[in-house]
């Protein structure tokens, strides 16, 4: 979360993402994937700026995780495959 807020500082940087959970490609653990994207929404409110999401076969997780973030507070994009 540190680097991410670390870099994220940066102007040019207009938006977190991209994040979110794909339970479609079994590449990395779905664990983890939710550990990061909880990582990316607490950075996100912490520097005020949008998130860009990708979710794919984890809808009801991906929306349960932005609600149980407070995601709502800074917005964004939500997209999915």
């Amino acid at each position: 979360e540190e680097m991410i807020i670390k870099f994220g500082q940066d102007p040019k940087i207009v938006a977190i993402g991209e994040t979110g959970l794909d339970n479609y490609h079994k590449e990395t653990s779905f664990t983890l994937q939710q550990e990061r994207f909880r990582r990316h929404i607490r950075a996100s409110k912490k520097l005020k700026k949008p998130l860009i999401v990708h979710t794919r076969q984890a809808q009801k997780e991906t929306i349960a995780i932005l609600k149980e973030e407070g995601a709502n507070e800074i917005g964004g994009v939500l997209h999915c495959f």
